[in-house]
C-alpha cells in the first residue's frame, strides 16, 4: 500500500501478506512514478539520512538497506482541447473536434469520449448522427499515452429540442363542423401556414390538408399537418307526413346524409307522452302505425340523438303533423 502524503513529502510503504516472502538478493521490491506539474527534469529527493529513509520487519525491528542513486524521467501529460459545437437541434448530426497539443505526451495517443447518455468512442473525431435529446449535456475527452499519462477535456453538448405543433398524435385527421381554429402549441418565434397565415392558429372554413411549419429561435425547424374534413350532418325534420300509402311523404324520417352520422335514435310520443315508435335505424321512418293500426289524425312529439363523425352528440326535438 502506497500512501501520499503531499503536505510533508513523505511515501509510507507498508507490506502486507498472509504468508512469509523470500525474495533473492538484489530484487526490486516496487516501482515508484512521480508525476509533475511541469515538463523536463523533476526535482525529486529521496532522504537516506538515518532514522529518515527505514524499513521495519513485522516484529517493527529495523532491516538493514543499501540505497544507491538513480535517475528520475517526468514524462509530460497529453493534452487536447475540444471545439465548442454551440446550440444544435435535435435530429441533426455532429461532430465534435478534439485538437492534440503537439508536443504533449509520449508514445502513442488514444483517445475515450464519454458522454452523458453512456455512448462514447475511441477516434479523435466524434461523429454523433440523429441527436437525441438524451445526448444532450457534459462530454468528456480523455487522451492516454504509451506511459499512461492522461489528462481530460470537457465540452457541453445543448441539444434544442424541435418543436411539437401539439396536433393528435393517433391520427392524421381532425373532423370539424362548418368552421373552427385549428391552433399549434404556442412559443416558438415563427409559423407559416400553407394558408399563408403567420400565426400559431388558423381558422378552418373548408375542406382540405393544413400544415404548419415552425422555428425555434435558435433555428430549428419542423412541420405537422392535418386533414380537415367537415363532421356537421345537416338535419331536416318534416313537419307533416301522409302515410296513405301512395308511395309520397309516407313515412316519417330525418332528410339528412348518412355517411356523416355515426349513430342515432329516434322516439316519437303521442299527446298524452305515450312513446308510440322508437328505432336506431337511421333509415327506418315511422309509418304511422301503432300497434298494428293506423295512428290517429294528429301531432306527435319526436326526440332525436345522434352523433357525427368527431363523435359529437346532437339532440333535436320538434313535432310532426300526422295527415290522413
Amino acid at each position: 500500500m502506497v500512501e501520499l502524503f503531499p503536505t510533508l513529502g513523505e511515501v509510507s510503504l507498508r507490506w502486507k501478506g498472509s504468508s512469509p516472502v523470500s525474495l533473492p538478493d538484489g530484487a526490486n521490491l516496487l516501482e515508484l512514478s512521480f508525476a509533475s506539474v511541469q515538463t523536463g527534469q523533476g526535482a525529486v529527493q529521496w532522504d537516506i539520512s538515518p532514522g529518515i529513509c527505514i524499513f521495519l520487519d513485522s516484529l517493527g525491528s529495523t532491516l538493514p538497506a543499501e540505497f544507491s542513486p538513480g535517475q528520475v524521467r517526468v514524462y509530460s501529460i497529453p493534452q487536447a482541447t475540444i471545439t465548442d459545437p454551440g446550440p444544435v437541434c435535435e435530429g441533426s448530426d455532429l461532430l465534435l473536434l478534439s485538437h492534440y497539443q503537439q508536443g504533449t505526451g509520449n508514445g502513442t495517443i488514444s483517445y475515450q469520449w464519454t458522454g452523458p447518455d453512456g455512448t462514447g468512442g475511441t477516434d479523435p473525431l466524434f461523429y454523433l448522427d440523429e441527436l437525441q435529446t438524451a445526448q444532450a449535456g457534459h462530454w468528456t475527452l480523455t487522451v492516454s499515452d504509451t506511459n499512461h499519462c492522461q489528462s481530460s477535456s470537457s465540452v457541453e453538448v445543448n441539444i434544442i429540442p424541435l418543436p411539437v405543433s401539439g396536433f393528435p398524435a393517433d391520427s392524421d385527421t381532425l373532423w370539424f363542423d362548418e368552421m373552427t381554429r385549428l391552433e399549434a402549441l404556442p412559443g416558438y418565434a415563427s409559423y407559416r401556414w400553407n394558408t399563408g397565415d403567420s400565426t400559431s392558429s388558423v381558422l378552418v372554413t373548408s375542406e382540405g390538408w393544413y400544415r404548419v411549419i415552425m422555428q425555434t429561435e435558435e433555428g430549428c425547424t419542423s412541420s405537422d399537418s392535418l386533414m380537415m374534413l367537415y363532421s356537421f350532418a345537416p338535419f331536416t325534420m318534416p313537419n307533416a307526413f301522409t302515410p296513405d300509402g301512395d308511395g309520397k311523404n309516407d313515412a316519417f324520417r330525418p332528410v339528412t346524409l348518412p355517411e356523416k352520422v355515426q349513430s342515432f335514435s329516434m322516439y316519437i310520443y303521442d299527446r298524452w307522452g305515450r312513446q308510440v315508435f322508437a328505432t336506431k335505424d337511421l333509415g327506418n321512418g315511422w309509418n304511422g302505425i301503432i300497434d298494428g293500426k293506423p295512428a290517429p289524425m294528429g301531432v306527435y312529439t319526436y326526440v332525436i340523438s345522434y352523433s357525427n363523425q368527431a363523435g359529437e352528440v346532437r339532440k333535436k326535438t320538434g313535432m310532426v303533423t300526422l295527415v290522413r
